[in-house]
């Protein structure tokens, strides 16, 4: 800046005469007069306390992501208009696992939109005007279970959808894997018809037996 006599603006770390060490915004101007170089006008701010603010920022950041990456749920953040902000790692994997080669892996994309379009395996169910409702406060919460197979099983997810908290008009949205829950419930309604079949044929071979003795007593009676 000196050589090219060029406004400048740099941050650097000053030690005080306590032996703290402070953030410091330097400033510089050249000044120009009388056909020549004057020196530079320019100020010093202490901005320690907007660095630590933005370092804390960068941390609560980077805690959050490794927190929800954490997570096993495949897990979205939705702006106002429903554009995705962020996924975490399971949200990837899935992606990744399926083939959704979706770029960014679907971040700066249209939640909502997608959202219209139904899994192929399930039944429609209204996703984007409830998200909307979410996002714009006239619901707290949102959920629903519903199927989407893959060419090789079948699989269930449950859904969710929360405000962010401190975070107006944006939403987190979480699809957890229920499929092992889902085969469970299945398999318990399964095996109480079968049993309540099995009650049924019992009771009715019951029935017949008792009326073939009687109507064999009937004929010993007649004899």
């Amino acid at each position: 800046a000196l050589e090219r006599r060029r406004p400048f603006e740099l941050e650097y770390r000053l030690r005080r005469h306590d032996g703290r060490y402070r953030w410091v915004l330097a400033r510089g101007t050249p000044r120009t007069g009388g056909g020549g170089f004057g020196g530079f006008v320019g100020l010093c701010l202490d901005v320690t306390d907007r660095r630590e603010a933005a370092d804390r920022v960068v941390e609560a950041n980077a805690f959050l992501e490794a927190t929800i990456d954490a997570l096993s749920s495949h897990i979205a953040v939705l702006d106002p208009d429903g554009t995705v902000l962020k996924v975490n790692a399971a949200w990837r994997r899935f992606g990744e696992a399926n083939g959704l080669s979706l770029p960014g892996d679907g971040i700066g994309r249209n939640y909502l939109d997608d959202a219209s379009a139904q899994c192929p395996s399930g039944e429609p169910i209204p996703l984007a005007e409830r998200i909307r409702a979410v996002i714009a406060g006239d619901e707290e919460s949102y959920q629903v279970e519903y199927p989407c197979h893959s060419p090789t099983e079948k699989r269930w997810f449950l859904m969710r959808v929360l405000p962010l908290p401190g975070a107006p008009g944006r939403a987190v949205v979480s699809h957890t894997n229920i499929t092992t829950r889902r085969r469970a419930l299945l398999d318990a309604i399964a095996t109480r018809e079968a049993d309540t079949r099995a009650e049924a044929a019992r009771r009715d071979s019951a029935r017949l037996a008792q009326l073939a003795e009687e109507h064999a007593s009937e004929h010993t009676a007649q004899a």
